[in-house]
Order: structure tokens, then C-alpha cells, then sequence
């Protein structure tokens, strides 16, 4: 029943593949039309992202095709048309925390014959947690997937600097800095900071890999620029002028709304920066490769369910990405060879918020990667670091070792 449910799911997504990577934006602009609508909409549309992305994705199953006949060009647009949608969301949303109109927006809207429901709303609470949240949402969902998408392709001027700007949103300007020459050389062993260890809860790994990513772009880019004799203090460090971007973007919404505007678009980002973590969490929960050896396909957890894929643009066939970075996200595969996830990744970002859950969810699928796909030496640095894992007796075994 499972598998024809799933099948069925991926003929139905196989229907839309030429449009499914314009689904992110299109729910982008449902957003923006519920904020400006205000009311108990804000609520409906942040109820129907966490539906589509985690019910949805369940009940339309996985999907390990290429897309059809996939047009670069609607790829690229949508990967360009995030920064303006993330900005009209962001200025919409400051509207929430002001009692003003500091950009006449109101009354453009008005002009237009659009009803600015939601302004001023600081007196409601209910819509203004719903506003908070879903801008939290696109700013992991959208912002951070797509920054990382565009910061690979760094032959790209343009590319590689709207998606610094997005990571500017969540306080990221470090990951243009380590994600490529230090995550993806070291990812699955101890010299990747990303790499969540076997046993760590999502908070624990939060703590650490926020500390740590920051140093080691600093550090990277300390590296840099001493080699081409420059002061560290300069504009030339990327890490400086990345964080210069998110204090612009503080600025901006403290112009706006004050000191409500900032507080609110720091939850915001804090909110979309945790939800982002999560993936990373997830990514490579676990796993083990010896440093210096070649990343394989087992050194990844892959997912393949169809909306997680088109969400977060491909992100979810993470073992191709990894061993063929340079490849555009609509030209990643699936593979056999890979560990896959449970369910799919909004599913997994929300269970990594419940330790206990997580850590009752993984256990088996960490059971089953050392038997099956761990090398000799992989399952050697699992038992020298204490992190062999018994597999879980079944009920039968129990009833067994308890008589």
C-alpha cells in the first residue's frame, strides 16, 4: 500500500516537474498577500506551508526522476526572483510592529485599491506571532537554500553576491566563507564543524557549529588576506562585509519600525537560522568518514520525497551535491547508494527539535548504516569513539531475554 502511494505521488509530481521549482515563490507571494490581508490569513497561510511541506510531502512520496525537459532559464528566474520576494516580506512584516506608514506603503496600496488590513496591528498579538513565524520560515526555507545555491557558483559575480546577501538575513555571512572549502572537504568527519556528531541534540549541535563556523571563517579569511598582504580590518575581508549586510538590513528595519522592527526582525532571522540548522543537522547526522578519504554517497543522508526536493530546490539529493558541487540543483541525481532519511526534511527539521524523538528515530537507520554501508575503518572510528550503537530488540526478543 506504502509503495503504491508513494508511486502514485510520483506520478503526480513527475506531471508538474517543469514547474515544481517555482513552488517556494509561489507560496512566498500567498505570504506576502496574507500579510497584507492580515487576520486570522497570516495564520492560514503559515498553517498551509507547514501542511503542504510536511503532510504534503508524505502523501505524494518520493520522486527519484530528473525533471522533464526542465527549463534553465524558469530555474535561474526563481533563484533571482527569492531577494525581492524575501525583501517585500520583510517590509511588509515591519508594518506589524509600527503604527506609522514610514515608506507610504499604505497608502501606494491604497492608491491601488488594495486595503492594507493588517496596519497597524501591534495591538493583535495572534497575527503578529503568525507574521513573525512564517517570515522565519521563508528566510530558512527560502533565504539560506537559495544563498546556498548561489554561492557555489563562484564564477559568478552576481550569483555569489545576492546570495551573500540572502545569508544576511539570518547573520550567515560565514557560510560563503567555510561552506565550500571546508564543508564539503571534510564533511563526515571531525574536521567539519557542519557535521552533527553521533548522539548530539540539535540544541547542543546549534551551540557549537554557530561558535565554530564563524571562527573558521575568520580564521579562513585571516589566511587569505595575509597572503595577499592585506589588513584583516579592510574592506577586502568578506567576512566584514558580509556582516555589514545584516547590520544594513538591522538598520533598515530599525528606520522602519523602530526598536520594535528590530527586535522583531531578530527573532525573525533567529527563528530562520535555527530551522536552517536544522537541515544542516540533519544532513550528515551521525555519519563517519576518515579524513583524507574520498566522500562516497553513504557520507550523506539523501531524501528524495518530491516536495522536499522541490522546496528546497534539490537540496535533499545531498550526496550528489556533494560529490559533484558544481553541478546546477536541477541536475542532481538520486542514487541507491545513499542512506536516506525517514521522512521528508521540514518532517526531520521539526523532530530534530525533540531530542528524544530524533534520537528514537535515527538510532535504527544508524544501526543499519554500520552494518551495511560503513567501510572497515569507518566502523573502526564508531567503536574507538564510542559510538557503536546496538541494534533495538524487537518485541519478540524481548519477550525472550525476559523469560
Amino acid at each position: 500500500m506504502t509503495e503504491r502511494r508513494h508511486a502514485a505521488g510520483a506520478s503526480r509530481i513527475a506531471r508538474l516537474a517543469p514547474l515544481r521549482f517555482g513552488l517556494t515563490n509561489i507560496l512566498m507571494v500567498a505570504f506576502i498577500a496574507a500579510l497584507i490581508k492580515g487576520g486570522y490569513f497570516v495564520w492560514l497561510s503559515v498553517a498551509s506551508i507547514v501542511l503542504i511541506s510536511v503532510v504534503g510531502d508524505e502523501i505524494h512520496g518520493d520522486d527519484t526522476e530528473l525533471p522533464a525537459n526542465q527549463s534553465h532559464w524558469f530555474c535561474d528566474a526563481n533563484l533571482y526572483a527569492t531577494l525581492p520576494l524575501i525583501i517585500a516580506s520583510t517590509v511588509i512584516y515591519l508594518h506589524y510592529l509600527t503604527s506609522r506608514d514610514p515608506l507610504g506603503l499604505i497608502a501606494d496600496l491604497a492608491d491601488l485599491g488594495i486595503n492594507f488590513a493588517a496596519a497597524p496591528s501591534l495591538s493583535s498579538s495572534g497575527p503578529l506571532i503568525g507574521a513573525t513565524l512564517g517570515v522565519g520560515i521563508f528566510y530558512a526555507l527560502a533565504a539560506n537554500t537559495v544563498g546556498h545555491e548561489l554561492v557555489h557558483r563562484s564564477r559568478n559575480p552576481i550569483a555569489v553576491g545576492v546570495g551573500r546577501v540572502l545569508l544576511a538575513f539570518t547573520f550567515n555571512a560565514a557560510f560563503a566563507i567555510y561552506h565550500v572549502p571546508v564543508h564539503h572537504r571534510h564533511a563526515a568527519t571531525l574536521a567539519d564543524p557542519i557535521t552533527a556528531r553521533r548522539g548530539e541534540s540539535l540544541y547542543a549541535y546549534a551551540r557549537r557549529t554557530i561558535a565554530a563556523r564563524f571562527r573558521c571563517a575568520f580564521e579562513r579569511e585571516g589566511r587569505r588576506l595575509r597572503r595577499r598582504g592585506v589588513s584583516i580590518w579592510s574592506w577586502h575581508n568578506r567576512m566584514l562585509r558580509g556582516e555589514l549586510w545584516s547590520v544594513a538590513i538591522m538598520a533598515s528595519a530599525m528606520a522602519v519600525a523602530g526598536l520594535p522592527g528590530l527586535a522583531g526582525f531578530i527573532v525573525a532571522a533567529a527563528i530562520g537560522e535555527m530551522l536552517f540548522l536544522a537541515i544542516d543537522y540533519a544532513q550528515h547526522y551521525g555519519l563517519v568518514r576518515a579524513e583524507g578519504a574520498p566522500f562516497a554517497a553513504r557520507h550523506a543522508w539523501d531524501c528524495y520525497r518530491g516536495l522536499s526536493n522541490a522546496l528546497h530546490y534539490n537540496l535533499p539529493r545531498h550526496s550528489d551535491h556533494h560529490q559533484n558541487a558544481g553541478k546546477e540543483f536541477w541536475r542532481l541525481n538520486a542514487t541507491s547508494e545513499a542512506p536516506l532519511l525517514p521522512y521528508g526534511y521540514e518532517a526531520m527539521a521539526l523532530i530534530a527539535f525533540v531530542p528524544p524523538l530524533w534520537h528514537r528515530l535515527m538510532r535504527p537507520q544508524l544501526v543499519d548504516w554500520d552494518r551495511r554501508l560503513a567501510s572497515d575503518d569507518e566502523r573502526g572510528l564508531v567503536h574507538a569513539r564510542g559510538w557503536a550503537i546496538e541494534p533495538v530488540p524487537s518485541s519478540g526478543q524481548a519477550r525472550d531475554r525476559a523469560a
